[in-house]
């Protein structure tokens, strides 16, 4: 048996960080069919929306991906815009493009020749978007387990088999931004770095709602941890800020179409949803995986419980039935939970392969 005096430990463990890297890489391009598949298929509310279009509410509160795409979409100059158009569109003609689009979608994606370019645009910063979460996702963990690798390496690889079961049937353009920002935040609240963390709240607020359980994150985890005042402080700026940004937004699209909060069904109807289908039993096990050495996970994993089980109250009480993206606010907690439990139990953590740390 090899110790931790071998030689070849440290080696193996330089080259562990760039095997996973094209790891992640190749499982995000897994991950990006069943996306572009769902957002095409979630009509204004995907790939056909923003560029052109007029989503309803509550989608056309979630301004800051569309609008991002807009302005790269207006600088990228003619002389790359016109080849690149020309090319899209052979493509799009080609046997193999017309095979490609018609495996992968539920219905044709918008490819005419005066729109081609701009969904391309949509698609690429959703794609750019992704692989910032995946980074910030291997961050928070390492900041939540900095003893062993094992968790940074393979917390990732458990999200990317897990979000294309999400995803499928409904995807939207905010979806990755979302998770990106979660994990942001997360991590600077775990770093205590206030100023960029109101900065970074801020412009997740623009881009979906879901910040709210930010709040009660932060609520639950430094009632106690820091000094009275400045927790009220803290408290109060991100409140403030969040109303001025979300109450503003809903005067603005006042007028538009749709809801505030989006179709919903009633809470009898979710639960028969879920008891119809059985994945009441999917709900079990996680929750029993999720729970598995509890109090060996961090204070600062096990302080999400009150936003996981207030975003599943909401879930049950107003959202639509099956639509499981909606958790994905509360997904990072969830995962390295599961991914805790996983390598625990396992004995990976232990590992002398693991143990010394890498940047």
């Amino acid at each position: 048996m090899v110790n931790g005096q071998g030689k070849w430990i440290p080696s193996v463990q330089r080259g562990l960080l760039p095997v996973f890297l094209v790891l992640y890489f190749v499982c995000s391009l897994y991950v990006m069919i069943p996306f572009m598949a769902g957002a095409v298929g979630s009509g204004y509310t995907g790939l056909d929306s923003y560029p052109y279009g007029t989503p309803s509410r509550p989608m056309v509160y979630r301004v800051l991906m569309p609008n991002i795409a807009k302005v790269v979409r207006a600088v990228v100059p003619q002389v790359i815009e016109k080849p690149l158009t020309e090319r899209l569109i052979q493509w799009r003609d080609s046997d193999e493009g017309k095979q490609t689009v018609k495996s992968l979608f539920f219905r044709p994606p918008p490819l005419a020749n005066e729109v081609i370019f701009e969904t391309a645009v949509v698609a690429f910063v959703c794609y750019l978007t992704f692989l910032a979460f995946i980074a910030m996702f291997y961050h928070l963990t390492r900041a939540l387990f900095p003893d062993s690798t094992s968790y940074a390496l393979l917390a990732p690889v458990i999200m990317l088999q897990l979000l294309p079961a999400l995803m499928i049937n409904n995807a939207y353009i905010y979806d990755f931004s979302e998770l990106f920002f979660s994990c942001a935040l997360f991590y600077l609240l775990l770093k205590r770095r206030w100023v960029a963390y109101l900065c970074v709240f801020v412009i997740a607020t623009f881009n979906k709602e879901t910040t709210i359980f930010c709040i009660l994150s932060f609520a639950t985890y430094f009632v106690f941890r820091l000094p009275r005042r400045q927790f009220i402080i803290l408290l109060a700026q991100q409140c403030v800020l969040y109303l001025m940004i979300k109450g503003g937004l809903t005067v603005y699209f006042a007028s538009y179409p749709g809801e505030l909060i989006g179709p919903h069904v009633t809470l009898i109807g979710n639960i028969k949803a879920v008891l119809r289908t059985g994945d009441v039993f999917v709900f079990a096990m996680s929750a029993a995986l999720m729970g598995y050495r509890w109090k060996e996970k961090p204070a600062f994993l096990r302080s999400g419980v009150p936003m996981i089980l207030t975003h599943t109250a909401i879930f049950f009480a107003i959202c639509v039935p099956y639509e499981y993206r909606d958790f994905y606010w509360s997904l990072p907690f969830m995962v390295l939970y599961a991914t805790h439990s996983l390598i625990a139990g396992a004995g990976l953590a232990d590992h002398p392969l693991f143990r010394k740390t890498f940047a």
